[in-house]
């Protein structure tokens, strides 16, 4: 099994691209992989604030909104080079592991 290193799933002028000056991670709400994934994308989107327009650094702060399944998906990326956020998107929207239905709550 390869070592996880999240920097391995973007170009490097994704990881080049700094945060402003002063920037603080907002509180994010975490999303365990239960529920609408595109949901959780526009909260994530208006967490991150102006920051959330630039793709570089949605990229860099959306894996810290994960947790659970949501997270072991992202980390089934390895080896795998997301070249946008709109790629990361897509992929967390389709992934058939993510839309799942909180059984605790039927």
């Amino acid at each position: 099994m390869g070592t996880y290193r999240p920097r391995d799933l973007f170009p490097l002028w994704i990881e080049q691209t700094p945060f402003p000056e002063g920037y603080k991670l907002p509180n994010l709400v975490l999303y365990e992989g239960y529920g609408d994934p595109q949901k959780h994308i526009r909260h994530f989107l208006k967490q991150c604030g102006e920051p959330a327009q630039n793709q570089a650094l949605c990229l860099k702060q959306f894996p810290l909104s994960l947790e659970g399944i949501a997270f072991d998906w992202y980390c089934s990326l390895d080896g795998v080079v997301v070249p946008s956020w709109e790629a990361m998107k897509n992929g967390c929207e389709e992934s058939q592991c993510l839309y799942r239905r909180d059984s605790r709550y039927l």
